[in-house]
């Protein structure tokens, strides 16, 4: 080096990597425990709030479920047993629990060989041995990693070892998790559920209902309970949406009328939104909004159903039907067969639940799908390396003092001139929160994307959104987050540098002493991430500001309820950890201590959330697992293959070789596992399906869609929940509400209202 005073300094400076680290662990620890504390106390107030799951669950637990105590919350979310949740929150809820534990489990085993054989032997490489300066010696935490060891070191059949212990651990726990996964499936798929009666038709090459009854009944004569087919009503989606804003309007003016003895008012008016408009009472004026969308849905329910009853081709059905069997084992056999006499057509599989289905994707064709899959595709793939700029600033954040070393940025020397604790929190505790803070706004824009494809389920969007998303953490925080820091650390050398092998030995020791950057991102996310989302602070704050913190429960408000548990963003982050985890773990094996840190709070703090806060409004039994399965295996394999990389750098020729030969074991164990797992969980035995008719005939409406079925609410005189027939149609006659019993259901013959022989018929009950 030209410089030795300036070589000094970066030495130095590089040395202060462990002190950022511990910068931000003491800044996370304080905001964690302050954090916790409010949570503590808040909930002790407001434990309705913060037990939402119990409040309102469709399972309907009992309210002793709840923690009432300051701490006893911490013992039972931790003692509350897999087959306990599998009952009273769905296999959901169950297998991210299990792949968390197991993520847990690896980690703890690999960092055991690690701490005790790795972190020695690294430490006492040879490469401190080099002079002051020299952009290959290995300083502060660097010392505890691969670059402190010399190439074609011995040394590095440890780290070999390790990736095959990491590898075989990591195999047989992840055996034993589908196993556990499979036998949870079975006990799901074995339960009377209308899905598990139910199978759904795509590319529907009928017209009407009675049709698809025929058509399934010449299949499996005699075994058919009812059919439906879905229809388009944009028109009727838009009423009931504006319907369900008017009852809630209704409803908070009753309770403030309640609470404060005061008449309310609203505004009327396109300018009401900016307090012009003409007052009026707002009890009075949501009545009679809520009158006009019930006069209207009748109405245009009764247009619909007249064009159905003419037995002719209805415009607005789409090409997805439901036909609902009277035992569960008919409808599995249907499910996996080739029905349709062209290819494409009636196309079955195992009907999602109807609280899963998007009534107003169905419409959607598989023309239209790839289409607008092409253009979120695009706009995904434009995304990626957009949101590579920020990163890219982030690390340059990171490594400011690097950068004031190169000419172009001579004006960043003034932070070799501030103390160490202000240098660290420049360059390790705030780019880590804003690295947190930028992935964390991709996912709302990620869900919007996946929206905009047309999926028919949510459980198709949450798997579109998990894997988007997981891919983008490994491209940004990984890829662009490692390379682009590697570059930057080292940046003046390599411009110094005129030969590839150069520039390789350089990236060989930047490379590991990347790790600290991702030990701080570990940390904002173990400490001060969890805490954040323990507390709930926008649920909290929409809650306390809206009022609703007065009301222990409202049925009507379902907006006011803490969302199903984002189960895509946080599988897709704690993946992230696990893939970082699995890379360093022989490469800076001292990061396995911060990935033990956040899988240990957020262990604790997704199982509360999902077991008391969190309100579940539909069910996948379990689907994401199998992608989730996946991207365990991608972790892996990128673990590998960076570590052959690295050993090619580190001229290792041997350990580059045996880290490929794992690399291709490890693909053909993944795919080995697809094949045996994929059809019995996605399917399961028949000798599992239940024969129960009684069930079936439950479910033989479970199937209508939202729009054709009875609006819901409150009263509009007495302001109570409505309780009549789930096949009510409300219709406006002589200007007075009726409730009027009449559906379009197509069901076999055999029905409590009698049984006679004859063909299947169109029915009006009522």
């Amino acid at each position: 080096m030209s410089n030795s005073t300036e070589d000094a300094a970066r030495e130095a400076f590089r040395g202060t990597k462990g002190d950022g680290v511990a910068t931000t662990l003491i800044f996370g620890s304080i905001v964690f425990f302050g954090l916790l504390v409010a949570f503590i106390v808040i909930r002790k107030r407001l434990l309705h709030l913060y037990t939402g799951a119990i409040c309102h669950s469709k399972r309907r637990l009992s309210p002793d479920l709840a923690p009432k105590g300051w701490l006893d919350w911490i013992p039972k979310t931790l003692l509350y047993s897999d087959e306990q949740m599998l009952k009273t929150h769905g296999l959901d809820a169950v297998m991210y629990i299990l792949s968390h534990r197991t993520q847990l489990l690896i980690t703890a085993g690999v960092a055991a060989y690690s701490f005790v054989v790795l972190l020695p032997v690294f430490s006492s490489g040879t490469n401190d041995e080099l002079t002051v300066g020299d952009a290959s010696k290995a300083v502060g935490l660097a010392v505890y990693t691969q670059a402190n060891l010399k190439d074609n070191s011995l040394k590095l059949w440890a780290a070999v070892v390790g990736a095959l212990w990491l590898t075989a651990l990591t195999w047989f726990m992840l055996y034993r998790l589908m196993q556990k996964y499979l036998q949870y499936r079975q006990i799901v798929r074995a339960e009377p559920s209308e899905r598990h009666y139910t199978v759904m038709v795509g590319s529907v090459s009928v017209d009407s209902e009675e049709q698809l009854y025929q058509y399934f009944d010449r299949i499996e004569p005699g075994t058919i309970q009812a059919t439906h087919l879905a229809y388009h009503t944009p028109r009727l989606d838009k009423l009931k949406r504006a319907l369900s804003k008017a009852v809630k309007k209704l409803a908070e003016a009753e309770e403030y009328q309640r609470r404060t003895g005061k008449s309310p008012t609203t505004r009327l008016g396109p300018f009401r939104w900016i307090l012009i408009g003409q007052k009026v009472p707002a009890d009075s004026h949501w009545r009679q909004q809520i009158d006009k969308y019930r006069s209207a849905i009748s109405e245009e329910q009764n247009r619909l159903f007249e064009k159905i009853r003419s037995g002719e081709a209805v415009p607005e059905a789409t090409r997805v039907g439901f036909v609902t069997f009277r035992d569960m084992r008919t409808a599995q056999i249907i499910a996996q067969c080739v029905v349709g006499e062209q290819a494409g057509q009636m196309v079955t599989q195992p009907a999602p639940e109807p609280h899963d289905i998007y009534w107003r994707h169905l419409h959607i064709g598989k023309v239209q799908f790839y289409i607008r899959s092409a253009f979120v595709g695009a706009a995904g793939f434009f995304l990626i390396f957009f949101w590579a700029v920020p990163v890219t600033a982030v690390q340059g954040l990171s490594n400011l003092v690097s950068l004031s070393r190169v000419s172009a940025f001579e004006f960043l020397d003034f932070i070799n001139r501030q103390p160490v604790m202000i240098q660290t929190i420049f360059t390790d505790l705030i780019p880590a929160l804003v690295l947190v803070g930028l992935m964390a706004l991709l996912v709302p824009i990620i869900g919007f994307l996946s929206r905009c494809r047309g999926m028919h389920t949510k459980t198709d969007w949450e798997k579109s959104v998990f894997k988007t998303y997981y891919y983008f953490l490994v491209v940004n925080v990984f890829l662009v987050a490692t390379l682009v820091g590697s570059v930057f650390n080292v940046l003046r050398d390599l411009l110094d540098v005129y030969s590839f092998n150069g520039v390789i030995e350089l990236l060989a020791v930047s490379l590991p002493e990347q790790a600290p950057f991702f030990m701080n991102y570990i940390i904002v996310k173990s400490l001060s991430g969890q805490a954040t989302n323990l507390l709930a602070f926008g649920f909290l704050f929409k809650r306390l500001f809206s009022g609703g913190y007065r009301v222990k429960e409202k049925p009507h408000d379902k907006d006011g309820l803490p969302k199903r548990f984002e189960y895509a963003e946080n599988y897709a982050s704690v993946l992230i950890i696990w893939t970082l985890t699995a890379v360093y773990a022989n490469i800076a094996p001292i990061v396995l201590g911060f990935s033990l840190l956040y899988y240990t709070t957020t262990y604790l703090v997704h199982r509360y959330k999902i077991l008391y806060f969190n309100v579940s409004s539909w069910e996948s039994g379990g689907s994401l697992f199998l992608a989730v399965f996946h991207r365990l295996m991608v972790g892996l394999l990128i673990s590998q293959a960076t570590l052959a990389g690295l050993f090619g750098i580190k001229k290792f020729t041997v350990g580059t070789i045996f880290m490929l030969v794992l690399f291709a074991a490890t693909m053909i164990y993944t795919i080995a596992m697809n094949k045996m797992y994929k059809r019995p969980v996605l399917y399961g035995y028949l000798m599992l399906r239940s024969s129960d008719s009684n069930y079936s005939k439950k479910f033989a409406d479970s199937y209508v869609q939202p729009s054709l079925t009875p609006v819901e609410g409150p009263d509009i005189e007495t302001g109570a929940s409505s309780t009549g027939s789930p096949l009510q149609v409300v219709e406006s006659v002589g200007g007075k509400l009726q409730a009027d019993a009449r559906t379009l259901r197509l069901q076999s013959p055999s029905q409590p209202e009698g049984d006679h022989a004859g063909e299947p018929t169109l029915k009006i009950i009522g």
